[in-house]
């Protein structure tokens, strides 16, 4: 993709834009993870984690063991971690592959999982977009 182009056509069309992608570097990721978690009125994260607390046994009990977990725009990977628990419970690894569009985030994000899973999570991640 070329981003100067991308970012040409925002900005002489009208009404002009940003491309939604291009806030995601570390410092908006951070922002962004910041705005959702913190945002007493954005409810939709709060109820994706509710549903996720509330059915993840029922979600995971229908995937077939060994499988890995594949994340498009992954973040922090908080809401990944009751997936990661969940599958870990049924076999002994978990490769978990996080993408996201902000290298820099994922890799400090995808090493702190690294960490607190240990041997137990294979972590692959992928820098990028979904094209």
């Amino acid at each position: 993709m070329d981003v100067k182009q991308k970012l040409i056509e925002g900005l002489q069309s009208n009404p002009k834009y940003l491309p939604v992608w291009y806030r995601y570097d570390k410092q908006g990721s951070i922002y962004n993870d910041r705005c959702l978690s913190d945002n007493s009125f954005y409810y939709f994260y709060r109820s994706e984690k509710n549903v996720i607390s509330r059915h993840v046994e029922d979600i995971v009990s229908q995937v077939k063991s060994p499988c890995v977990l594949v994340e498009m725009g992954s973040g922090n990977s908080e809401k990944s971690r009751s997936f990661i628990d969940a599958i870990l419970k049924r076999q002994e690894t978990l490769t978990y592959v996080p993408i996201d569009i902000s290298s820099e985030f994922l890799l400090e994000c995808s090493e702190a999982v690294s960490k607190l899973y240990g041997n137990d999570l294979n972590v692959q991640p992928i820098a990028g977009d979904y094209s």
